[in-house]
């Protein structure tokens, strides 16, 4: 029963709309920041939107919150 059932590939981008939500579901978070800080979202080492970045890194995907 071990078959390799194939493979799903999310795009980053969907990731980040599931952390923005999973977020802003918690119980006293209101918002989240405009901005996400740091030069790593302009070199391209994570993907950010709208107070979350996402980074996918060895089959592990890391959510931060600002």
């Amino acid at each position: 029963m071990d078959q390799n059932l194939g493979k799903v590939t999310i795009a980053p981008n969907v990731l980040v709309t599931i952390v923005q939500k999973t977020s802003l579901s918690e119980p006293g978070v209101v918002q989240l920041c405009d901005n996400v800080p740091g030069v790593k979202r302009f070199l391209g080492i994570h993907t950010a939107s709208q107070g979350v970045a996402v980074r996918v890194a060895e089959s592990r995907v890391t959510g931060t919150g600002y």
